[in-house]
């Protein structure tokens, strides 16, 4: 499964790239350059690890697909909705008694994630070429396996194309209270375009 998020995103941030390489004659007018408040839309992949030690013992690596959402509010302030699908398979866990052994395994974990973060940036007006650094925090909510909140941290650098193409990496973390969530560290791929 992972193997098969990993080519699709490969496939389509390569295909992004070569859409903003060569549609790059879009008009560079003093309003969309200027424009305060831009938005974002994009597709994600990710890679999932548990981080809190009590869940590393049930779940292995897995991985996820999600959509993203940014409105801007400036060029260095913004809000971002990720939505996203989160897969972590169970492991088979033995527990030896002397000359008595038995198996179990963990049913496999899945969660539907929504995460509203408030982001700190550096986003360059619309139809303008650059590095978008960012960083952002906000609430999150698990619903699935295990029903849970928690608060999500986030940053990543994306690369805008002159024709508002953009393509970008993100490492994220979300800690849930009460150990009602899977805790879990992601390296994401995304890719999208802003207008």
């Amino acid at each position: 499964m992972l193997k098969k998020i990993s080519l699709l995103l490969f496939i389509f941030t390569v295909s992004s790239i070569s859409f903003a390489q060569t549609n790059d004659t879009k008009n560079n007018t003093p309003d969309n350059a200027t424009k305060k408040h831009t938005m974002s839309a994009g597709l994600l992949g990710y890679v999932s690890v548990p981080i809190d030690m009590h869940w590393k013992e049930f779940y292995n690596t897995g991985g996820g697909i999600g959509l993203t959402f940014k409105y801007n509010l400036f060029n260095w302030l913004g809000f971002r909705t990720d939505l996203g699908y989160n897969y972590n398979s169970g492991k088979t866990i033995t527990v030896n008694l002397g000359s008595y052994s038995f198996s179990e395994t963990q049913k496999d974990y899945h969660a539907l994630e929504i995460r509203e973060l408030i982001v700190i940036q550096y986003d360059k007006g619309l139809n303008q070429a650059g590095f978008n650094p960012w960083a952002g925090i906000g609430p999150v909510i698990s619903l699935g396996s295990y029903n849970g909140v928690g608060i999500g941290f986030a940053a990543g650098v994306n690369y805008n194309f002159k024709n508002n193409v953009y393509a970008g990496i993100m490492l994220d973390a979300n800690g849930y209270f009460g150990g009602t969530g899977n805790d879990t560290f992601k390296f994401a791929l995304e890719a999208g375009y802003r207008f």
